[in-house]
């Protein structure tokens, strides 16, 4: 098993599954409409890829926007 996160989930007040295929599960925990924290299970890369938006504080339709983005791909 395969856990990464970036940034805290502590105190978030939202989540939003941004990828879920079988094992592999893709999360990102939000506060006050901003992504706090991403987390992945048996994600690969995935979740370094939204580092920056965790550290800039980016809004969660950012996120959204960027998952819908990398399952086109």
């Amino acid at each position: 098993m395969r856990l990464q996160s970036v940034g805290s989930a502590a105190g978030y007040d939202e989540i939003e599954v941004l990828e879920k295929d079988g094992e592999k599960l893709l999360v990102a925990y939000g506060k006050a409409g901003r992504v706090v924290s991403v987390a992945g299970l048996h994600t690969g890369t995935a979740v370094m890829s939204y580092r920056r938006l965790v550290t800039e504080s980016a809004t969660m339709d950012a996120v959204r926007q960027q998952a819908r983005e990398a399952l086109t791909k």
